[in-house]
């Protein structure tokens, strides 16, 4: 018989409740309380796709600064006119 893995998170180390193989926190949310106006579940996955594209604009800004000197030096252009 093959044991069924559950991944725990840092955050819920506490105990935690199987309940038709989902793992749930032994505190509930607020019925109330909505993410991206969805319920926390489903509205907490929306963070990754959001993070990433933050990450990405981000790691785009870096690599532009770090790039544009070498690209000013070959092409012998004054400084800010590489766009």
């Amino acid at each position: 018989m093959r044991a069924k893995s559950l991944i725990i998170s840092a955050c819920d180390v506490r105990k935690a409740t199987v309940t038709e193989g989902k793992l749930l926190p032994t505190f509930p949310f607020p019925a109330e309380a909505r993410l991206f106006g969805l319920p926390p579940d489903q509205g907490r996955w929306l963070f990754i796709p959001l993070g990433l594209m933050v990450l990405l604009c981000l790691g785009t800004v870096y690599s532009w600064s770090i790039f544009s000197g070498p690209f000013e030096a070959e092409l012998k252009s004054r400084p800010g006119t590489i766009l």
